[in-house]
């Protein structure tokens, strides 16, 4: 008896364990069952809420910063293109103090003020004909040629457009460095018309003869000037000028068409860098001198000189019958 007994209370203890381990699965079960039904209704919300979409500029945002951008472009431009131009006077000032560096030891070999500049040969366009021996021969005994190279940037100014006597005249371009070789003017001698009688020109005097070297223009550019205009008669190599109105030209900081024909129509600066005898540079407006008494272009002012003038027995300038 007491074994059957004994037998009866270990089943019951493994049925009550069968029963707590049922229960322990029922219960896992049921969690497991949950936790699914909730992934699943979280994904079915996720499923249907709309994705917001990555932010991104309308039509007419676009359009204002476009037009912003436009004005602060077009309030900036002038400045920059003012600045290039500025920035070009500045290579010629420079390119002038080489040129006089060049002049003074021209004249400390040769003991005179030479005849002419530099730069490289006539091309062809503008030879009229002459053989390049002769066109090479010519560079070469140029009196700055052993200073500065005649290929060399010095020679030319980055404002040189040419000079342009179109329609009817020839067109020297489309720089005047091309057609001669350099963009630079010697003062070889004042204008044809002078108020006063001229003493004498600056090419072979000696290193004394200037009596005011910081005022007397030695090399300068077209715009200081005018020109005859030349007529085609027929052709680049048969030109008749025309003796008056007189060409003017504007290459720095002009406002309008760079060749003007007759002074009446010039409304615009004649702005050109200047290299003075004594070596200093600076530039200058001449458009005063060129208003004022037209067919005197190259009379005495505050800042520069073109000639100097024979003085009489009272020390003032002879005026010219």
């Amino acid at each position: 008896m007491k074994t059957l007994a004994a037998d009866f209370k270990i089943a019951g203890g493994n049925v009550r364990r069968l029963c707590i381990r049922k229960q322990n699965v029922v219960r896992e079960v049921q969690t497991w069952f949950r936790d699914s039904l909730r992934l699943l209704q979280a994904n079915e919300f996720y499923k249907h809420t709309p994705t917001p979409e990555p932010a991104a500029f309308t039509l007419i945002e676009l359009l204002v910063v476009i037009g912003i951008i436009g004005i602060l472009a077009s309030m900036l431009l002038p400045s920059v293109v003012r600045g290039k131009r500025y920035a070009h006077v500045a290579t010629c000032l420079n390119n002038l103090r080489q040129i006089g560096l060049s002049l003074e030891m021209s004249l400390a070999d040769q003991q005179h003020y030479p005849f002419n500049l530099g730069g490289h040969e006539i091309p062809d366009e503008f030879a009229c004909g002459r053989p390049l021996g002769e066109r090479l021969a010519e560079m070469r005994s140029r009196a700055l040629f052993n200073y500065i190279g005649p290929y060399a940037r010095t020679w030319q100014c980055p404002e040189d457009t040419g000079l342009d006597f179109r329609p009817r005249g020839p067109y020297f371009g489309p720089t005047a460095h091309y057609a001669f070789g350099l963009s630079y003017r010697l003062n070889n001698h004042p204008w044809e018309h002078t108020k006063y009688e001229v003493d004498g020109v600056l090419p072979g005097q000696n290193a004394g003869w200037v009596k005011q070297p910081s005022a007397y223009i030695h090399v300068y550019e077209p715009p200081a000037q005018p020109m005859h205009k030349p007529l085609l008669n027929p052709d680049l190599c048969h030109l008749k000028p025309i003796r008056e109105p007189y060409n003017y030209f504007h290459w720095h900081l002009n406002t309008g068409p760079r060749s003007v024909f007759d002074i009446a129509n010039v409304h615009q600066k004649a702005i050109s860098p200047i290299l003075f005898v004594d070596g200093h540079t600076a530039k200058h407006d001449f458009t005063k001198s060129l208003h004022q008494q037209w067919r005197y272009p190259t009379e005495a002012m505050k800042d520069w000189i073109w000639y100097q003038p024979v003085l009489g027995t009272n020390g003032q300038p002879v005026p010219k019958l």
